[in-house]
């Protein structure tokens, strides 16, 4: 079986845009996934500020508009798939931050790397670049 769009959102890369997607895939995947859906929306949102903050999207263009972040949620075999994609950077690689343990930033990736049993990853490709985690079986 092939995996399956459940959802896709395209958001502008603004911070204030964070909770309305947070909401939005509460809403798409409350019936189905209950048991995971808090963990799956928190390492959504991690990603998807990571978009907003670290990325290309988050440029205005010349009339001031940001660039956009894209969700995108997929199921396959019971196994959940989130990707978040951006424009990317030359200079922002997803990393881990090596800030100390009093940092109160930084630890988005390491929550994603937790909480999805350290499936996730990220590549580049013509449009930018993707940030994906998988839950579930």
């Amino acid at each position: 079986m092939s995996a399956v769009i459940l959802g896709a959102l395209d958001i502008a890369a603004l911070p204030a845009e964070v909770a309305p997607a947070r909401h939005w895939l509460c809403k798409l995947l409350c019936n189905d996934h209950k048991e995971i859906i808090d963990d799956v929306v928190l390492m959504a949102c991690e990603a998807i500020t990571n978009s907003v903050r670290h990325s290309d999207s988050a440029v205005r263009d010349a009339d001031g508009a940001p660039g956009t972040v894209t969700v995108l949620v997929m199921a396959d075999a019971g196994a959940l798939r989130i990707e978040v994609i951006d424009a990317g950077s030359p200079t922002n690689a997803p990393r881990f931050a090596e800030d100390g343990p009093d940092s109160v930033n930084g630890r988005g990736l390491h929550l994603i790397d937790l909480l999805s049993g350290g499936r996730w990853g990220s590549y580049t490709h013509d449009d930018g670049r993707t940030v994906w985690f998988e839950m579930g079986p």
